[in-house]
């Protein structure tokens, strides 16, 4: 009922401030809670997580996005948490792909992702082509986006 989103409470040390705290955080949200908070470090608080918060939902990958990864020298699982993904491969390792369009797709892999917040290295990250719609994964054509000329591969194959 509350997902992604923060209540501020004070007084939740005891008493009725305790109870409604404990039932906002049962049902989703996220909770700050005080004895006595100022009403400036209160405002401080609330603008803080309403900024985070609205930045906090994954949005889709584009191309543009894949562009500036690319320049990057190291890509890290921190580095696309902004980008909804698909779903995790792996089986060990986490491997996410993060569909970009009906051709395209970004696949990532190295050590746990820890949800995408990890800033452990990736071990690759690759554009990959599929030229017909089915399973993401069967594609045989990719690029590491560290290494390769992504904007060239990603014209080329565009056109096919």
């Amino acid at each position: 009922m509350f997902k992604n989103k923060v209540a501020v409470i004070t007084g939740a040390a005891s008493g009725i401030g305790k109870v409604i705290a404990e039932e906002f955080q049962k049902n989703g949200a996220k909770i700050w809670a005080g004895i006595m908070l100022t009403a400036a470090l209160l405002l401080i608080l609330l603008f803080w997580f309403v900024l985070k918060e609205a930045d906090s939902e994954p949005r889709p990958l584009t191309i543009e996005d894949v562009y500036s990864l690319s320049q990057k020298e190291t890509i890290f699982w921190a580095d696309l948490s902004p980008y909804a993904h698909g779903r995790d491969i792996g089986s060990g390792l986490s491997i996410h792909l993060y569909p970009i369009n009906e051709h395209f797709y970004l696949m990532a892999g190295g050590g746990h992702s820890k949800n995408n917040t990890s800033d452990e290295p990736l071990s690759y990250v690759r554009l990959c082509y599929q030229s017909e719609k089915g399973s993401l994964v069967d594609s045989k054509e990719w690029i590491d986006i560290l290494a390769g000329d992504v904007k060239e591969f990603y014209e080329s194959h565009k056109k096919q």
